[in-house]
Parts: C-alpha cells; sequence; structure tokens
C-alpha cells in the first residue's frame, strides 16, 4: 500500500518499490498494489508487469470491501506514514496477515540532520515500526544506527538493499564529457544539495575545467532549480529524464554533494550501473561501503575539497577507469538481483509462517495498538461520519 504509483524514472524509491514487486511475482504471487493517487503511467507500467491496480477510495467501507475481496497474506506499507493510516485496518481484518514497512530511509534521521533536531517524526516512526511484524532497511547504516541508539529489536528488522540486474561500464572514458546531477526535486535533500552544487560548488569547477558543462536532471522542479540555469556559467538544466541510464552513461562524472539525508542514494548506485563513477559527500556515500578507498569514485567533504576532487576525477584517466571499475564491483558484490530478490522472497515465507505460529504480539506493540494508534484509527472513522453527512 503506498500513497503514489512508484515512479522509476524520477524517485529511487520508485525503482525500489518496482523492484520488490517484481521479485514477487517472479515468484508467481498474486500482487495487489494500493495508492492514493489516480491511475496514471506509472500504474499502467504496473499493470503490465501483471499487477492489479486499485486506487483508495475515500470512503473507509468501499476500502474494507476491497481489502475484504483480497485476502492478503502479506502487506508491504511504503513508509511509516502508509502504516499509520491502514495499518490498523489490515490488523483487524487480516490478523494473520505479515505486516511489513519498506522504510526507504529513515525519515526521523534525515529530519534531524535537516533541522539539526528531532521533532514528532522520531516517536511516531519508532512507534510504527514497532507495531509492525517487519521492517525493511536498505542501509546497514541504518541497520546498526537504530539499535545502537534507540535499542531497537534486531528481530523486527531486516536488511534488504536494492537489486541491480546488471552493471557494465559502456562508453569509455573518452567517449563520456561534462558532470550531471540527477534528483526528485520534491525531495528536500536533493532541492538543497542541486543549488549548493550550481552557487558554491560549481564555480571552483568551471574556473579550473572552463569547457566542461554541469547539467541537471530531475522531476518535480520548482522555481528555484529551473533559475539555476545560466549558460554564461555553463549550467543547463535538463528536466526530467525518460531513462536515468540512457542518460548517467553519457556523463563522465556524476555529482553528488548531500548535505543531509539517510538511506542509500540511487543517483549514486544508478551511475555505477552504467560505469559513472561519483563525487559525494561522506553522507551521500553513507550505507553504500564501509571502506572509502573502495568506493566508486571520491569521497569528499563540502567546498574546496569537493571541488578537486571533481576536478580530478574528471581529468585524470587511470582514476577515472578504477573508479568505474570499483562502482560495478561493489553492486555486483553487495546488491545483486540475481542473489538479493531470492533471499527477499526466503525472508517473506519465513516470516510468514512464523507469524502464522505465534500467538500474540510483542509487549510494546500490543501497548502501542491499545493507546495511541486508536486516535488514528477513530479519526479516520469520523472522516467516514462527515462524508456520510456532506451532501
Amino acid at each position: 500500500m503506498a500513497q503514489i504509483w512508484p515512479e522509476q524514472r524520477s524517485s529511487a524509491g520508485g525503482v525500489r518499490t518496482r523492484s520488490l514487486v517484481k521479485a514477487c511475482l517472479e515468484n508467481d504471487w498474486r500482487v495487489t498494489f494500493f495508492a492514493y493517487s489516480k491511475e496514471n503511467s506509472f500504474s499502467d507500467e504496473l499493470r503490465s508487469l501483471g499487477v492489479k491496480i486499485i486506487q483508495i477510495p475515500l470512503e473507509e467501507t468501499a476500502l474494507q470491501a476491497l481489502l475484504l475481496a483480497e485476502q492478503p497474506n502479506i502487506t508491504i506499507f511504503d513508509r511509516f506514514m502508509t502504516e499509520e493510516q491502514f495499518g490498523w485496518r489490515i490488523r483487524e481484518l487480516f490478523p494473520k496477515c505479515l505486516r511489513i514497512i519498506d522504510t526507504i530511509d529513515l525519515h526521523f534521521l534525515r529530519q534531524q540532520r535537516e533541522k539539526g533536531a528531532f521533532d514528532e517524526t522520531l516517536p511516531r516512526e519508532l512507534a510504527s515500526l514497532y507495531r509492525s511484524d517487519l521492517n525493511l532497511l536498505i542501509s546497514t547504516f541504518e541497520m546498526e544506527y537504530i539499535q545502537t541508539e534507540f535499542e531497537f529489536p534486531k528481530e523486527l528488522l531486516a536488511y534488504v538493499p536494492f537489486f541491480y540486474e546488471k552493471a557494465e561500464c559502456g562508453l569509455s572514458y573518452s567517449e563520456r564529457s561534462h558532470f550531471m546531477f540527477i534528483g526528485n526535486y520534491r525531495h528536500p535533500p536533493n532541492f538543497e544539495a542541486a543549488q549548493y552544487l550550481a552557487k558554491e560548488i560549481w564555480p571552483g569547477i568551471k574556473s579550473q575545467v572552463p569547457f566542461a558543462e554541469l547539467h541537471l536532471y530531475g522531476a518535480y522542479p520548482r522555481k528555484e532549480i529551473v533559475d539555476l540555469q545560466n549558460s554564461s556559467m555553463r549550467i543547463f538544466f535538463r528536466g526530467a529524464t525518460p531513462d536515468q541510464y540512457e542518460t548517467l552513461k553519457k556523463y563522465r562524472v556524476n555529482l553528488a554533494p548531500i548535505l543531509f539525508g539517510a538511506g542509500l542514494k540511487g543517483k549514486i548506485t544508478d551511475a555505477w550501473s552504467v560505469g559513472t563513477p561519483c563525487v559525494s559527500t561522506p553522507v551521500g556515500a553513507e550505507g553504500l561501503l564501509p571502506n572509502p578507498s573502495l568506493w566508486g569514485g571520491l569521497i569528499a567533504d563540502r567546498g574546496p575539497d569537493f571541488v578537486q576532487a571533481a576536478i580530478r576525477l574528471y581529468e585524470d584517466e587511470v582514476l577515472w577507469q578504477s573508479s568505474s571499475g570499483r562502482g560495478i564491483a561493489i553492486l555486483h558484490e553487495l546488491f545483486s538481483r540475481e542473489r538479493e530478490s531470492p533471499r527477499f522472497i526466503q525472508l517473506l515465507e519465513e516470516k510468514w509462517q512464523e507469524k502464522q505460529r505465534r500467538t500474540k504480539e510483542n509487549t510494546i506493540a500490543t501497548l502501542l495498538w491499545h493507546h495511541a494508534h486508536q486516535s488514528t484509527k477513530y479519526f479516520s472513522r469520523w472522516i467516514l461520519e462527515k462524508n456520510k453527512r456532506s451532501p
């Protein structure tokens, strides 16, 4: 269940969701995808794979009828906010249904890094994770972080990374040119990174590589992003790309000066899959590999260090080739779809069987269901009654 249909051309989260769907389909499971959004090209793509598409109705009894018709054994919520809305419905209608959150990233960690302090997202997200039978994390860093900092029970967590079918270099160093940035600009880390790159990083690069260009790609740009285009500075906004891989493979260097965030950065791993090395910050590289010397590019702090790293990677062909090869090797080693997809299916099967044998939920989950989560349940029922009385 999700807020929107997975957008694999504009969002790493969309690529991630689609990969999990495909894994289930390849295991001959029946997959139904519920989302609030109206049907569009992204829902059409899911349908073409053999997925049943259902737009979530606003009226609760209609939603309940649709859920009862599906009789799910496993429900996966994309992010904790979706579980807040629909988790109690699944629990009441299907007590033995395995309820899973695919976190994509830890929202409370990302917001803490953005704002400098935790806000209400922290207790909301932790409560949601406790209520669920299993929570998928894509970052080894976040697996360790949530257990160390919050003593979160390991048995409710599972590491399930990105899946990549293949990775190969394609175009050579000499066949590529220019720098690029790609990201969905609805995502605050991308919005901030693009502005920081154009205003603070790029002038230093251009002063030493005057004929290079910076191309900005991504969906849902705000005016501030479009206005970064500056032909005299050789900055060009290209908008959304129909195929991120075809776009990424043409460039010599992928720049990802991420200032805050969480999870894994799909812009980096997508680039590696076509042999494009990357310069990123420690936050951007987090969770991808613990040893920076084996990273698929260069890791640098903001400012002059980032500028010099970008120039080195762009001009040094030997460094570029070794970085390109390392990125491809990392994907083969850590994110192989051939290996990780069956592991994901095995995990779901084992957890589902375990729940069928279980006689009670963990104590904290029981307390959360009894108290705090009732507010969400009855608020949704108030909306139902309000809609009934509307003319």
